[in-house]
């Protein structure tokens, strides 16, 4: 097992391969967090036994890139954001990578979820979260006429954000 935040790959017991993330322990106890396991799960099989637990699950939807050093960032805040809840945590991308939100979705309703939050992981709502977004939540409440898809405001124009970002800007570096 690492502890250094990257991705591992094991053989599942069909063959398959699945994806893990491991969170590092030092990591979590920096954020208090020392209480969660270290393996937390991005496979979409394992948040889909999470979601039958319970009717809520939360989709973070970000923009995406072919580029893995862009989307580990949001793979760790994903994985922070699984270890804060017991509901099922899924990250989803617009573009450029895999899983999408329609896909993710489709999962989470398979496994029972009756409520679905997205909170897209962008910094401000432009043509993506006020076009595209609506129209794929749109497509995807009509498929799944018993289930509620809310989407959330961008995650940059949450106050608490705002100021994170804020204090970190003007915290030296080292």
């Amino acid at each position: 097992m690492r502890h250094d935040g990257r991705f591992e790959r094991h053989d599942g017991a069909s063959g398959s391969k699945r994806r893990s993330y491991v969170i590092g322990q030092a990591d979590l106890h920096a954020r208090n967090l020392h209480h969660v396991p270290l393996y937390v799960s991005v496979d979409e099989p394992d948040n889909a036994r999470m979601a039958r637990r319970q009717s809520r699950a939360l989709v973070l939807l970000a923009h995406g890139s072919p580029a893995p050093a862009w989307r580990q960032p949001l793979i760790d805040i994903a994985a922070a954001a699984r270890a804060m809840t017991d509901d099922s945590v899924v990250l989803a991308w617009l573009a450029h990578a895999e899983p999408d939100l329609a896909t993710c979705v489709t999962h989470l309703v398979a496994a029972g979820a009756t409520r679905i939050e997205v909170t897209p992981l962008f910094f401000a709502s432009g043509g993506h979260v006020t076009r595209d977004v609506p129209a794929i939540i749109a497509t995807l409440s009509q498929r799944f006429k018993d289930v509620s898809i809310t989407v959330g405001p961008a995650i940059g124009e949450r106050p608490a954000v705002k100021l994170a970002i804020a204090r970190s800007a003007v915290t030296p570096t080292d």
